[in-house]
C-alpha cells in the first residue's frame, strides 16, 4: 500500500516537473511541490507509528507544530488564556483513547525528545519563530555588587552587562492539554519549541513514563519586572507558587514563564529537587509539597547594570556640547543679577 502512495507522489511530481520546464505553472509547482514533501513527510512519521498504535503503546513519533490561540480551552480550564504559560501539549486522539481505556493515574506526563534530521534542510516554515540564541542551560551567578563603585583613581568601575550560558534542551516533559491534535501531530508551547530548538515540521519522540515529586524549585529571574511583582504583592512566593502549578512537570535548564495581569514573566528552572532531596532533570509539580526558591544571580547583575547604563547616560547628557551652552549662559546671566 506504503509503495502505491509513494508511486503516485513522485508521479504527481514528475507531471509538476515537466509543466515547470515548459514555462508554466510555476507557483502551482511551487505548492504542489511542498504538499509533496509534507504528504511523504507525514507518511515517514505514520510507518514509525504503525506499529505503536497496533500494540496500543504510549509511545509516539510525531510532528512539532507551536501551540495558538485555537487551542486555548473553555473559561472553566485553569488554562484558559494561559496556554503558553505551562507544560501542557496538543495530542493525538488516539494517544487519548489509549489512555480513557486504561486506569493511568494523573498527572498523565510524556517524555519528549526531538529527533535529529538526517537531512539539515527545513521543509517550507510558515511561522519560523525560534530565535538562535534562545538556547540555554545555565546562567551566570555572580553578583557584580553595587551598581556605581569607584577604583583608587576615582573612576566609576565598568560593570558588565550578565549573559545567559544556556544550551538547548535533550529532552524536558510535558503533559495533555487535550487530545485534538491531528493524527501524528503536536502542537508545543513557545517556550518548549525555543528551549528544544525546535522549527514547525521538526520531528519529536514522546513516551509516556512516571517522573518523582518535586520537593524544591529553584528560580532565576530574568526580567526587572519581578521586583516590581514584589512590591505589589505581599508574598509573591505564594503567588509564584499558584502559577507554577499550571506547569504539571519542571525541567531543569528550561526557561519558562508566568503571566499575571497581563504581565509576562520569565523564569529559568536553575534547579529541581525530587522529594530524596537529589537533584534531577525533571519533577512532578501536580500533587507535590513543593518549595520555590528565588536566585538573583542573574537579576541583580542586571539591575546593576542597568543603573550604570542610566547613569552613563545623564553624564554624558550633562557634558553635551548643548548642555554646557546652556551652563555658560546662566552662569553670565547670574553675573549680571550680581552686579
Amino acid at each position: 500500500m506504503m509503495w502505491m502512495y509513494t508511486s503516485t507522489l513522485l508521479l504527481l511530481s514528475v507531471c509538476i516537473s515537466v509543466c515547470s520546464s515548459s514555462g508554466g505553472g510555476g507557483g502551482i509547482s511551487s505548492i504542489w511541490t511542498n504538499t509533496i514533501k509534507q504528504s511523504l513527510h507525514e507518511q515517514e512519521v505514520e510507518d514509525v507509528n504503525s506499529l505503536h498504535k497496533f500494540e496500543n503503546h504510549l509511545v509516539r513519533r510525531l510532528i512539532a507544530m507551536p501551540l495558538t490561540d485555537a487551542f486555548n480551552p473553555n473559561q472553566a480550564s485553569a488554562m484558559h488564556g494561559k496556554v503558553q504559560y505551562g507544560d501542557k501539549c496538543s495530542l493525538p486522539s488516539t494517544l487519548g483513547k489509549i489512555i480513557f481505556e486504561k486506569p493511568y493515574e494523573v498527572p498523565w506526563l510524556f517524555e519528549i525528545i526531538p529527533v535529529k534530521r538526517l537531512n539539515p534542510s527545513r521543509l517550507f516554515n510558515p511561522a519560523q519563530s525560534i530565535d538562535d540564541d534562545a538556547d540555554t542551560t545555565s546562567t551566570t551567578t555572580t553578583d557584580v555588587g553595587e551598581a556605581v563603585e569607584e577604583n583608587e583613581s576615582g573612576d566609576t568601575k565598568e560593570i558588565k552587562k550578565p549573559i545567559l550560558h544556556r544550551k538547548a534542551l535533550n529532552k524536558a516533559y510535558i503533559s495533555p492539554l487535550d487530545f485534538r491534535s491531528p493524527e501524528n501531530y503536536i502542537f508545543l508551547p513557545e517556550w518548549l519549541m525555543k528551549d528544544l530548538n525546535l522549527s514547525p515540521n521538526d520531528l519529536v519522540d514522546i513516551s509516556f513514563v512516571r517522573i518523582k515529586l518535586a520537593a524544591l524549585v529553584v528560580l532565576q529571574p530574568l526580567s526587572e519586572a519581578w521586583d516590581d511583582l514584589i512590591e505589589k504583592h505581599g508574598d509573591p512566593k505564594a503567588l509564584l507558587e499558584h502559577e507554577i502549578n499550571k506547569y504539571s512537570s519542571l525541567t531543569a535548564g528550561a526557561t519558562i514563564a508566568i503571566e499575571i495581569k497581563g504581565v509576562e514573566y520569565p523564569l529559568f528552572v536553575k534547579e529541581v529537587k525530587a522529594e530524596n532531596g537529589i537533584s534531577v532533570l525533571g519533577v512532578r509539580v501536580q500533587d507535590s509539597d513543593i518549595k520555590v526558591d528565588i536566585d538573583r544571580g542573574y537579576l541583580n547583575p542586571l539591575i546593576n547594570y542597568n543603573k550604570q547604563q542610566a547613569l552613563k547616560k545623564v553624564k554624558k547628557s550633562d557634558d553635551s556640547p548643548a548642555s554646557v551652552k546652556k551652563g555658560k549662559t546662566t552662569a553670565t546671566s547670574t553675573k549680571k543679577v550680581k552686579r
